[in-house]
């Protein structure tokens, strides 16, 4: 009896020993890999001809109806580089972006940069190089530096700046504005213009 016992004591624990070999193997395996320096610098994941759809809601979600959410920006790019692997996080549109901007009327502007870094910790798209706003009705702008805000649905620049209005035959030159994501409102804090008048015979009075 007591040579049975020990041989069942000695089979429990090489079994224990055997679970937790297996157990430690797993857990080493899971570790995550030391990364060298040049892999840092690569990023997470690359997308390319990306394009990602933009909605909010149209009207408040109730018991009995539910919620109604419209298109209200859409962005193009051929390629993306993720960088979530970064202390802080952001993402790459090196080969140029285009953004297209409905207002409520679900009348498009169009805003093109040769590149662009969108910040994920804070939702802002920072668009850089060659960048130009094209509105539904005519109007025009040109800088080499925009911020979007999506969540304040607001577009922002304190570079130097060429804005064109046809309609009004205007055309203004300054440094930082900004504006409302359908073009409606716009601001500038320095500017110079030139204003476009046209006269007829009735309108020039003679000395």
């Amino acid at each position: 009896m007591l040579v049975k016992g020990v041989s069942t004591s000695i089979r429990f624990q090489a079994t224990a020993f055997a679970v937790a070999c297996v157990l430690l193997s797993c857990t080493d395996s899971f570790k995550n890999p030391e990364l060298s320096s040049e892999e840092r610098r690569l990023p997470a994941a690359i997308s390319e001809n990306l394009k990602l759809y933009y909605t909010e809601s149209v009207r408040p979600i109730d018991l009995i109806e539910s919620d109604s959410t419209r298109v209200v920006a859409v962005l193009e790019s051929n390629r993306n580089e993720n960088y979530e692997n970064r202390a802080f996080r952001f993402q790459r549109f090196p080969e140029g972006i285009e953004i297209t901007l409905y207002n409520d009327q679900n009348q498009p502007t169009e805003v093109v940069a040769d590149s662009a870094l969108y910040y994920l910790e804070t939702g802002i798209l920072n668009l850089m190089s060659d960048v130009k706003v094209y509105s539904f009705d005519g109007k025009r702008l040109f800088t080499d530096q925009l911020y979007w805000d999506r969540e304040l649905a607001w577009v922002y620049s304190e570079s130097d700046f060429r804005y064109e209005n046809p309609e009004e035959k205007t055309e203004m030159t300054g440094k930082g504005m900004q504006f409302s994501r359908d073009f409606s409102t716009f601001e500038a804090l320095q500017t110079s213009g030139v204003l476009e008048l046209s006269e007829t015979p009735s309108e020039i009075q003679e000395d």
